[in-house]
């Protein structure tokens, strides 16, 4: 199972494509992250480097995280301390990015290594929602992409769903 999830303005159209769900750049260097620059209109919340640039300063295929044009607007500041995370203009944390993945300790040589599952997570506090949701000045939906998959008659099935959430109470 694939799931994919984002916070966007109302009214997004998502593709049905995993490759295309979220908006996506290509060699995006880590080091240069705090000053990079979208060119999507309207600015995405959170962005994906597919990885073009992994081998150079890397060590995952990709990453998720916040969409650093936005940051000059809401006045946050860049704060290594975190995995591409920003403070706000109080100097509290706002939004950060999490890598995680999880496999089964059990698992006897040779598969010492293998992960059953694996992802991003761009995370922020509530503080941060309110300040976002009144730069954009409209409501924000989350959207989520969900790809399950299974091999019937020797043949790989997908059926996707799409959900949302509507975070004007959030």
């Amino acid at each position: 199972m694939l799931t994919q999830t984002m916070v966007a303005p109302t009214g997004l159209k998502t593709s049905t494509d995993s490759e295309r769900f979220l908006p996506r750049e290509i060699f995006w260097l880590v080091s240069d992250y705090p000053n990079l620059l979208t060119d999507y209109t309207p600015s995405p919340i959170v962005v994906w480097e597919e990885g073009g640039m992994r081998m150079f300063d890397s060590p995952n295929p990709g990453w998720l995280a916040f969409n650093p044009t936005l940051t000059h607007e809401l006045k946050w500041t860049y704060t290594p301390e975190l995995l591409f995370g920003w403070l706000d203009s109080s100097g509290e944390p706002a939004v950060w990015s999490v890598y995680w993945k999880d496999g089964v300790y059990e698992t006897r040589p040779p598969r010492l290594h293998e992960t059953v599952a694996q992802g991003w997570a761009v995370v922020g506090s509530r503080d941060a929602l309110r300040q976002i949701q009144a730069l954009f000045r409209e409501s924000l939906t989350q959207y989520r992409r969900i790809e399950h998959s299974h091999i019937e008659n020797r043949e790989k099935k997908i059926r996707v769903d799409h959900q949302q959430r509507d975070l004007s109470d959030a």
